[in-house]
């Protein structure tokens, strides 16, 4: 991991550095482009006025010597004048006759300039062709020669070399300087961001209900201040459902635990006979049966909220299922007196997962038979439409008002505010239903009418909603629940 204050200020230098040197790369070739055509001028005008030198008399063709201390000996300017064949009309006293033979030939308007060697020394020449004449006229016979003029760089390359290095060591400098100035104006962009860190760093399970704000937040951050403060604000949810869940899962095992000793100690307080025995021992398995209902479903919501449950899918009767279902329940149903009245379109072919299915249907028929009024009435109905079946099972003697009908589907809710049942029905039996509607690809709601609770449960006939298999098969039944 790489500082991004570091990349910053490394990223604002390079790209300064490169910045500076390609300015310096086009000056310093725009400098070498005049200071060459300068030089290249002044040798076009010695070529001229060397051409000035030759005259034609008698019919000889003669050169004369150029004035100037720079055509000497010591002079940095050499010249070579000769006709088209080759004969040497003048010459400077340090060049040979093989010393700067003609190449390419321009004319004196546009002399014709060639990078040469002389002497082990480089120099820039240039040269010309023109035609001779005698008195401002055409000489009788036409004479063309040739001026080849140089002069040695030395001076020009030393000064084109200081530029170079002075433009290298400016960029060098501006670079390091950006460098630094980006890094003190990044070190001050940053504070927000350190500030936001420190506040970040400062917060635990003990301060979730604190907030980032936007306050004095540069507006590049609003939209991560907004997405933590909204991540502290589910994560505040999660922490007190936890809570909330923890409790009451303390509260519903404390009280069938405290009967549990109940019971054992008053079978140990005296001997008694056998069946008291029996009868303080089945009261034990009831109260660890519901406590073992509880842990099963607690166990299984646990599955459903970490994704561990899947869907597998067969083809069923839903008829035939909800009847094989019932079984379990009609016992109870009869020693209540209550009546079971069924109304279900047969045959009710669908796809789903059948063992989900019943965990959710035992559930609802368990809810029905044990908080309808004694005497009274069970309704268990089927339709479909639209490749939905719909389930709904609904019961009398239900005493919560029409606005409680949302809440049965909340964990460890009762309609018994006085939890006087606690121990039998724990209040997580519809929430399971709920969770295990949603995988199998449908929803289940809850209405309260003329002291009547029901409940609809609608899943397509066709597996196509619900997901593909997966883990172990859901286990046939869980704890049962109290909301009504």
């Amino acid at each position: 991991m790489s500082s991004l204050r570091r990349r910053a200020v490394a990223g604002a230098a390079l790209t300064a550095a490169a910045a500076l040197a390609v300015s310096g790369i086009a000056i310093h070739l725009t400098v070498r482009s005049v200071l060459t055509g300068g030089f290249d001028a002044d040798l076009a005008a010695r070529a001229r006025a060397l051409a000035g030198l030759v005259v034609v008399d008698s019919g000889h063709v003669e050169a004369l010597a150029p004035s100037g201390s720079e055509y000497g000996a010591e002079g940095d300017v050499v010249y070579r004048i000769a006709d088209l064949d080759g004969v040497v009309l003048a010459r400077s006293p340090a060049l040979s006759d093989r010393d700067l033979a003609s190449g390419d030939m321009g004319t004196l308007e546009s002399p014709a300039i060639r990078l040469d060697q002389l002497h082990g020394a480089a120099v820039r020449a240039a040269t010309a062709m023109w035609t001779v004449r005698h008195d401002g006229r055409a000489s009788r016979k036409e004479v063309r020669a040739v001026v080849t003029v140089a002069r040695r760089t030395e001076a020009l390359d030393t000064q084109l070399g200081r530029l170079a290095w002075l433009l290298s060591a400016v960029t060098a400098a501006v670079a390091v300087a950006c460098g630094l100035a980006m890094s003190a104006v990044i070190r001050q962009v940053l504070v927000p961001l350190d500030r936001l860190a420190k506040r970040i760093g400062a917060l635990d399970d003990r301060s979730l209900g604190k907030r980032l704000g936007l306050g004095a937040v540069p507006l590049e951050l609003v939209p991560v201040v907004g997405r933590l403060d909204n991540l502290l604000a589910r994560l505040e949810q999660a922490f007190t459902r936890e809570k909330v869940f923890s409790a009451a899962v303390a509260h519903e095992l404390r009280t069938p635990i405290a009967g549990l000793r109940a019971t054992i100690d008053v079978c140990q307080a005296r001997v008694r006979e056998p069946a008291e025995y029996q009868r303080a021992l089945a009261e034990c398995e009831g109260i660890c049966a519901q406590m073992q209902a509880m842990v099963e479903s607690l166990l299984l919501l646990a599955r459903l909220d970490t994704g561990q449950i899947h869907a597998r899918t067969e083809e069923l009767d839903l008829a035939d299922a909800l009847r094989a279902c019932w079984r379990a329940y009609d016992e109870a149903a009869r020693t209540r007196r209550l009546r079971v009245d069924w109304k279900l379109a047969e045959p009710l072919l669908m796809v789903t997962d059948p063992a989900l299915l019943r965990v959710v249907t035992a559930n609802l028929f368990d809810n029905a038979t044990s908080h309808a009024d004694e005497g009274g009435d069970i309704v268990i109905a089927t339709s479909s439409a639209d490749g939905i079946a719909t389930i709904r099972v609904a019961n009398s003697g239900c005493a919560l008002a029409p606005e409680q009908a949302g809440k049965v589907f909340d964990r460890f809710w009762r309609g018994d505010a006085s939890r006087g049942a606690t121990g039998r029905h724990c209040g997580l039996g519809l929430s399971l239903c709920q969770d295990l509607a949603t995988i199998l690809g449908g929803n289940i709601t809850a209405s309260v009418q003329g002291g009547r609770f029901s409940i609809e449960l609608s899943v397509p006939l066709r597996s196509g909603g619900i997901g593909g298999a997966a883990g172990k098969k859901t286990p046939g039944q869980a704890g049962p629940n109290s909301a009504t």
